[in-house]
């Protein structure tokens, strides 16, 4: 054993915050960790801000439609993408591979068997991924981060570990958050984001909200807005002409600043969205993103929602209104807040230490 593991992670902040929530943990035990990352993947800037090295292989997604074209491309980076991840696997010779779900863990996990390396992969949502569905027939375990996912792998690989969620938003402060961010101490705060790449839609509905909203409920709440780049500046100018408090960003790698001042989330349900919310116990307002893969997001959100800890709306029928209403509502009613808080204490705990374990 030389101590080194790779992990796959990489296309969404869902597959790779994860990762580099394990490998942190990792790297604590004194393991040498190293990602592999898809082609120019947009990851690559988060992984050099926490020391990690890692090597890109140039693999595509498999086409959802019938493309000669793409199914092509396709057959042809994924054998490119064999070749290139057999040279890294024969450099790092690590101990284990860690596959976190997506394209880029399906070269590395197969070509991990084929060299007898073993191998483990993480699903970070409710409904499991074609990636990770196809993987767990060769993994040799299958970690999973909410208890029914189960039902989707054969039991006996299944370990119930959670999604790990970064060790910095554990140690935020509130109160230099606030001062950071220019907010008010004691106004009711929304944390309102769509994802790493922002949501459009969701951006609209908020702000075309604000137009319903009076001068003294105005003048009652302060928004922490995420908006992705494209929308940053038209949103930070309709607060501004609506005269809102806000703190409006086209992206925060320090999210965890976010949450820690927020009294309630109106947010996408992607993985990592999920995991943080369960870790930091933050009521929230879901609008699953509805182009997902089998609409993976609403299973995420629902999860959330049988336990009493969010709303869940879908976006083809929510309002501005619907969202007006809301706040409205938990701004004049803040027990129900606390309701939705308490009930974070009934979501099973996994153990994201569970799977470090496994590693020799």
């Amino acid at each position: 054993m030389n101590n080194c593991i790779v992990i796959a992670a990489g296309g969404t902040g869902g597959h790779l915050y994860p990762g580099i929530a394990f490998a942190e943990k990792l790297r604590l035990t004194g393991k040498k960790v190293f990602f592999v990352v898809r082609k120019n993947d947009t990851g690559k800037t988060i992984l050099d801000g926490k020391n990690f090295e890692f090597f890109e292989i140039d693999i595509a997604g498999l086409p959802r439609k019938i493309d000669l074209l793409k199914s092509i491309l396709f057959l042809y980076k994924l054998i490119k993408s064999f070749f290139q991840t057999s040279i890294i696997l024969s450099q790092i010779e690590p101990d284990i591979v860690i596959g976190m779900g997506g394209h880029v863990s399906f070269s590395v996990v197969v070509l991990a068997k084929l060299k007898q390396i073993k191998s483990i992969i993480h699903e970070q949502n409710y409904l499991p991924g074609i990636a990770n569905y196809s993987l767990s027939r060769i993994a040799d375990k299958v970690a999973i981060s909410f208890p029914e996912t189960k039902k989707y792998f054969q039991e006996e690989k299944v370990i119930f570990t959670g999604s790990p969620v970064r060790k910095e938003f554990f140690k935020v402060l509130r109160d230099a958050a606030i001062r950071k961010f220019g907010l008010t101490k004691d106004r009711f705060t929304l944390l309102i984001f769509g994802g790493s790449q922002g949501a459009h839609n969701v951006n609209k509905l908020v702000l075309d909200g604000l137009e319903l909203m009076d001068r003294k409920i105005k003048d009652r709440i302060q928004i922490v807005h995420l908006t992705g780049e494209k929308d940053y500046g038209w949103v930070k100018e309709s607060y501004r002409k609506h005269n809102v408090q806000s703190a409006v960003f086209g992206y925060l790698d320090s999210i965890g600043e976010g949450y820690s001042v927020s009294d309630l989330v109106i947010s996408r349900a992607g993985a990592s969205t999920i995991a943080e919310l369960i870790a930091l116990k933050k009521p929230a307002i879901l609008i699953p993103y509805p182009y997902a893969t089998d609409n993976h997001q609403l299973y995420n959100a629902k999860y959330l929602e049988k336990y009493k800890v969010g709303l869940v709306y879908e976006e083809k029928t929510l309002t501005s209104e619907i969202i007006y209403t809301n706040i409205f509502y938990f701004i004049n009613f803040p027990q129900k807040l606390n309701e939705m808080k308490n009930n974070y204490v009934n979501i099973p705990a996994g153990n994201p230490d569970l799977l470090i374990k496994l590693i020799p």
